[in-house]
């Protein structure tokens, strides 16, 4: 008898999940139910009345030199989002295939990624799915 090879092993173990239709997500944040620690700041939330997001997904996704990070979906369309609180300014970014980079009022680089992205040279994780450099 043949043993399947290694890389084979991680497909069937996805494969129950996807015949029920429900592929990993790659943002475990959205698993977690959301705490308190999950609300947003009132900056944000007065940024994102003007959009069409799911404030009952919002969650804390990291914190880098006083810079807050969440993510959150939007009621229809693409997603995930990241909002951004930074100090006086705040703002949300959405993008197609998980993937979403933006900058900070302040200077600072992030990217939003799913969790088993790959961590770039130079870039450093705050969070499961939230890096940033300087």
């Amino acid at each position: 008898m043949t043993k399947p090879s290694a890389g084979i092993l991680p497909l069937l173990a996805t494969l129950p999940l996807l015949l029920a239709g429900c592929a990993p997500s790659g943002f475990p944040a959205f698993d977690k139910t959301q705490s308190r620690d999950d609300r947003l700041p009132r900056e944000i939330v007065e940024t994102i009345e003007m959009g069409d997001f799911d404030l009952s997904t919002a969650r804390a996704a990291g914190e880098y030199h006083g810079v807050e990070f969440y993510v959150l979906q939007p009621r229809e369309g693409t997603g995930p989002c990241i909002a951004i609180a930074d100090g006086m300014y705040s703002s949300i970014s959405c993008g197609a295939g998980g993937r979403v980079d933006v900058g900070t009022h302040s200077g600072v680089d992030v990217r939003l990624a799913p969790a088993y992205a790959p961590v770039p040279d130079g870039w450093i994780s705050v969070g499961d799915n939230v890096v940033v450099r300087d």
